[in-house]
């Protein structure tokens, strides 16, 4: 009897370690759990605000009017260049014959007459002069 006693008593203050340990854990997890909180309160809150930034910047850019007339130009011709260049990109390292069909469908694309309105047929104009200024465009 006073073996099986023993035995357990033995079991008794195993077991309460294990509590022990659990209950450490426990509040190890809680721990982190709370900071996980506050991180999670401290990014939402940064998201709100950038998110009033933004708004901000949208509402402040449709106010916004060109400094000079120039500037619209010059963006304008900035963006056909650039238009140009990523057009012109897939005739590189191209036979006679497959250059040849890339270039009929980008000057379909790019043809003033095919486009909606004034404006894109003025931008298509600038980047069809740029194309053939293209190394690429002149193989």
């Amino acid at each position: 009897m006073t073996q099986n006693l023993k035995t357990k008593l033995l079991c008794a203050a195993e077991y309460e370690k294990q509590l022990i340990a659990e209950k450490r854990r426990n509040e190890e997890l809680r721990s982190k759990v709370s900071t996980q909180k506050q991180h999670y309160d401290t990014l939402m809150r940064e998201k709100v605000r950038l998110w009033q930034q933004v708004q901000e910047l949208q509402r402040q850019s449709s106010r916004t009017v060109p400094a000079s007339s120039s500037s619209p130009a010059l963006n304008q011709h900035t963006l056909a260049k650039q238009l140009a260049e990523v057009e012109c990109r897939p005739l590189e390292n191209k036979s006679v014959q497959v250059r040849s069909a890339l270039k009929k469908k980008l000057l379909i694309k790019w043809h003033p007459d095919k486009q909606p309105s004034s404006d894109h047929a003025s931008l298509a104009t600038l980047v069809m002069q740029e194309m053939q200024n293209c190394t690429e465009w002149k193989r």
